[in-house]
């Protein structure tokens, strides 16, 4: 009896163990969004259906190397959590929203949204990040910027996709930041 229950604890332990890995390889630490592996593989799923249409939006926040430069990286971690924050309240429920990378985010919208849910979520989160951020005794503003791309319309590959949202991203960065642009062949 001592045996089983012995194998029994070991069992319940590396299934917990294994569940902990799984949940650090698809989410971010900081923010406890989804992280790039997890939107990958959202995205895959999406371009994976017959049919597919869904539009992708990539925010970058501005200006944010300069807070951590000048608040340093603890507060500049508490600023992408706060953000993560506000963005999953804004945001409509069947949004897959996840950190991209270390100042990005990234929105996966439902099966069916095109050119209007776009526009419609990339002004949530224009509004959403707004207001001020209060870091110590000091406010700060964050605006983004958003690139958006449109599947089937602008690929049906997750590479593809993921290029082209970070062109238009960085397209809105030279158009002078604070601002959803769409990717188009000029890009």
């Amino acid at each position: 009896v001592a045996r089983l229950v012995v194998l029994a604890e070991r069992v319940r332990e590396r299934r917990l163990a294994e569940a902990r890995l799984q949940r650090m390889a698809m989410v971010d630490e900081l923010t406890s969004l989804p992280n790039r592996r997890a939107s990958q593989f959202r995205i895959d799923e999406g371009l994976a259906v017959a049919d597919a249409q869904f539009g992708i939006l990539l925010i970058d926040l501005d200006g944010f190397k300069e807070i951590n430069d000048s608040y340093g990286h603890d507060h500049g971690d508490e600023i992408l959590t706060a953000v993560g924050q506000r963005l999953r309240k804004s945001l409509p429920e069947d949004a897959f929203l996840a950190r991209w990378g270390s100042d990005e985010f990234l929105v996966v919208l439902p099966q069916g949204s095109g050119d209007t849910e776009v526009r419609s979520s990339a002004q949530i989160v224009l509004a959403a990040l707004a207001g001020r951020f209060e870091i110590g005794l000091h406010e700060v503003r964050i605006t983004p910027t958003i690139g958006a791309v449109l599947v089937p319309q602008d690929g049906s590959d997750f590479s593809l996709v993921m290029r082209k949202a970070d062109s238009a991203m960085y397209a809105g960065k030279d158009r002078g930041r604070n601002c959803l642009v769409f990717f188009d062949s000029s890009l």
